[in-house]
């Protein structure tokens, strides 16, 4: 199945996600075929294997750099045991940095001594002690090194991307508009007029497009969205439950429970600074 895969950036300052653990066999499948708003960059660092994105198949092996651009269907999997590692760089990062990554195509597959240096010093500042002076601002620096590196070497605008589905375009298109309105009184009915489909199929579609359904997925946006006013403000619980979309509170608090796994009083409190000893 396909699904969209919807990451969670817990420090704004560090609009990334990494991790060196990831392996696959042909016993052990370790992405099933989803896609997501994000660039993603998978390093192969041991054996061999097989990227699909999305129509297309690529053989890959160690040193090898697979780039998945936005929004594209992928894959991977392998006959022997191979391991890589994953970089995930948010969007967000590349408007900051006044480029969109929706409008650029990056080539597939990619061997190149200078990026795969670049994804390395990435990988030991991420992995290093979180206490490490200017670890962020090297870490930003890195990631922007990566970004211009593909740009200038391994791009094209995307106006020779196959044409997708219409209702894949429309998906893609309601996900952007929830992040956008989460706040509002948002809802299937209204969408599926506004979008000339009819309402179950829009349903089914969404559940197979993105696994879950659409209220489900609006709520994840907007627990997502409590988090942070949660870390960084003082308003009341309630408060920060009405500004993100949740018209009643005793909602608000299970359903932040049920996506989380605490109530919003109990996260607000484990991140609430830490007093410092004199």
């Amino acid at each position: 199945m396909n699904r969209y895969e919807m990451h969670q950036i817990d420090q704004p300052d560090l609009p990334f996600i990494f991790s060196n653990q990831f392996y696959c066999s042909a016993t052990h499948l370790s992405c099933i075929c989803n896609w997501h708003e994000n660039i993603e960059i998978l390093r192969i660092t041991q054996g061999r294997g097989t990227v699909r994105i999305n129509e297309d198949t690529y053989a890959v092996e160690e040193g090898d750099l697979a780039v998945i651009s936005t929004n594209q269907l992928h894959d991977i999997f392998s006959k022997e045991n191979m391991r890589y590692s994953c970089l995930i760089i948010d969007r967000s990062y590349f408007l900051h940095n006044y480029l969109d990554s929706n409008k650029i195509l990056f080539s597939p597959i990619i061997r190149d001594e200078k990026l795969t240096c670049l994804v390395d010093r990435f990988e030991q500042l991420f992995l290093s002690e979180e206490a490490l002076p200017y670890r962020i601002l090297g870490l930003r620096s890195c990631a922007l090194q990566i970004i211009l590196t593909l740009c200038e070497g391994y791009s094209n605008p995307k106006t020779t991307e196959k044409i997708e589905k219409k209702i894949h375009t429309t998906i893609k298109k309601i996900i952007g508009q929830i992040r956008a309105e989460s706040n509002t009184d948002i809802s299937l009915d209204k969408i599926a007029k506004k979008e000339g489909w009819s309402k179950c199929y829009l349903a089914r579609e969404f559940h197979r497009y993105t696994g879950q359904s659409m209220i489900a997925f609006l709520n994840t946006v907007r627990c997502e969205n409590a988090k942070k006013l949660l870390r960084e403000s003082e308003i009341s619980i309630g408060e920060v439950g009405r500004q993100c979309g949740f018209n009643d509170q005793t909602y608000f608090i299970r359903t932040f429970r049920s996506h989380i796994g605490k109530t919003p009083g109990e996260y607000r409190k484990s991140h609430a600074p830490k007093a410092v000893k004199t």
